[in-house]
């Protein structure tokens, strides 16, 4: 994970020293995501619901690099409380983003790639039993990227709506995508 907040560091820096100085600006984007598992036997109902935080730092008008950080939780339980399963999933990403307009409307395009984490733990209980007779729990941390379309629409100079959807590939060998459709609210910092 170090690696990818270094390199997503030297681009950003990179990118401001390109960029020239009477246009830095930031934007600040929290949203709701849904994640929905592409993989056959799956449904929309398999899907889970997170958060999600981005930053962007546009280099000018039409290019923006930035990071983001998704979190999802999904609990469930079968046979009344026989089986319980708690999974929690980080995504962090770098991304650079190319925009097609710079008028209240901004279709956008990107790719983001970094670490894909996820922990989960599953336990069996014996019938009325508080205690689970057996847990078993696992961790992943794999590399994954992900092209991305999403539209951007500025209420005022330093407000608007934002709406994505991605398209996840995680590299853990075991074909696994995820796409993610996400709705959110952003905040310019900048000139």
């Amino acid at each position: 994970m170090r690696i990818i907040f270094k390199v997503t560091a030297i681009v950003a820096t990179l990118f401001t020293f390109v960029s020239t100085r009477s246009y830095a600006q930031f934007q600040l984007n929290v949203s709701g995501v849904r994640a929905v598992p592409i993989q056959r036997g799956m449904t929309l109902n398999d899907g889970t619901l997170g958060t999600g935080v981005t930053v962007r730092y546009f280099t000018n008008p039409h290019v923006a690099v930035g990071v983001n950080a998704r979190y999802f939780t999904q609990r469930s339980e079968f046979g009344m409380g026989a089986y319980r399963d708690r999974r929690n999933s980080l995504i962090t990403t770098g991304q650079v983003e190319y925009f097609f307009s710079t008028r209240r409307l901004r279709p956008y395009i990107g790719l983001e790639a970094g670490l894909y984490a996820s922990n989960s733990t599953a336990e069996f209980y014996n019938y009325g039993s508080t205690s689970p007779r057996e847990t078993f729990s696992g961790t992943s941390r794999d590399f994954g990227v992900s092209p991305k379309a999403g539209l951007q629409w500025s209420i005022t100079q330093s407000i608007g709506v934002n709406t994505e959807l991605g398209y996840h590939y995680i590299f853990d060998g075991n074909d696994n995508h995820t796409a993610t459709v996400s709705l959110g609210a952003f905040v310019k910092f900048g000139k």
